[in-house]
């Protein structure tokens, strides 16, 4: 499913989580994993991290492993320039590497009790070819690997197809429980009679796509499925479900009003990420139905 890995490394021990989960997902599918390592004041590397590298990582304490491996690691970069934004440098890297999955740390300042979605991750995420992983550095995420349980947000504005197939394909390589969630936001409902006959058809309209969703995951493969419907705000509601039933991932698609705009504040697809209790797994809406992966390739498993 993944054969090329590319983390994004800062010397923090914040991107310690994001880093760990890069490695052991690599580990998993034999993945060659390159870092890109940023420092505009000594200038930019990217270096390929081998499995021997990886190991001791892995083994070694959070606060010294990654940098002492960086040390002992091929350069295959050259000279990066020191005066670029790392998402045009990620955007390089995938291009030049080949990359199937960028993993990047989600970390900043504490405002309110939240992480302060940066910037510069929120360009990254809006202007993103492949799928992304974003890994939370604070407690709060739920940190397993393998996943025993894959959620998917299903909405109806998105096409259903991709992110459910993504979802397939790692729930049956894992032999994973796949969570199909549709989320009816109450407060748009109102009062009144009106109101009731919106709140009918956007039920009915989750009920179904839900339904979809699940027809497309069983022609995938995939036995152990629970869907569901939920009322309420889409962010709390993703955040209390995957709190409570211990999902180790969530799946993503961002076309529709799940979208990350670098020139909005505030968007549906930011506010999950940034409070979600799992690590996110991104697909940009340029990804298809035929960039999805062969879920039924027992191979992989």
């Amino acid at each position: 499913m993944y054969d090329r890995v590319l983390v994004r490394f800062a010397d923090d021990e914040r991107t310690t989580p994001a880093i760990e989960h890069a490695l052991r997902l690599a580990l998993g599918h034999d993945a060659t994993v390159y870092a890109l390592d940023h420092a505009r004041r000594t200038g930019s590397r990217v270096v390929r991290i081998d499995d021997e590298a990886i190991n001791s990582v892995l083994t070694t304490t959070r606060e010294s492993g990654m940098p002492t491996v960086l040390e002992r690691v091929g350069d295959v970069s050259g000279d990066l320039p020191r005066d670029l934004p790392v998402r045009t440098l990620l955007t390089d890297c995938v291009n030049t590497y080949d990359i199937d999955l960028v993993v990047i740390p989600i970390y900043g300042r504490r405002s309110i009790g939240e992480y302060v979605f940066g910037s510069e991750i929120k360009r990254i995420l809006s202007t993103a070819t492949t799928p992304v992983l974003t890994v939370r550095s604070d407690d709060m995420l739920s940190e397993t690997y393998p996943y025993d349980s894959v959620l998917v947000l299903v909405d109806k504005s998105t096409d259903v197809g991709v992110p459910v197939r993504w979802g397939a394909k790692i729930a049956s390589r894992y032999d994973a429980t796949l969570h199909l969630v549709s989320i009816v936001n109450e407060a748009v409902l109102g009062d009144g009679t009106w109101s009731n006959e919106i709140a009918d058809r956007l039920k009915a309209e989750s009920y179904w796509t839900v339904d979809k969703a699940e027809a497309v995951a069983v022609r995938a493969g995939v036995d152990d499925i629970v869907t569901t419907v939920e009322f309420g705000s889409t962010v709390t509601e993703i955040r209390s479900y995957a709190a409570d039933r211990n999902i180790d991932l969530t799946v993503l698609g961002t076309n529709g009003r799940l979208g990350f705009d670098a020139n909005l504040p505030g968007s549906l697809g930011e506010r999950i990420v940034r409070t979600a209790p799992t690590p996110i797994l991104i697909l940009p809406d340029t990804i298809t139905e035929a960039d999805s992966p062969d879920v039924l390739d027992e191979s992989a498993r």
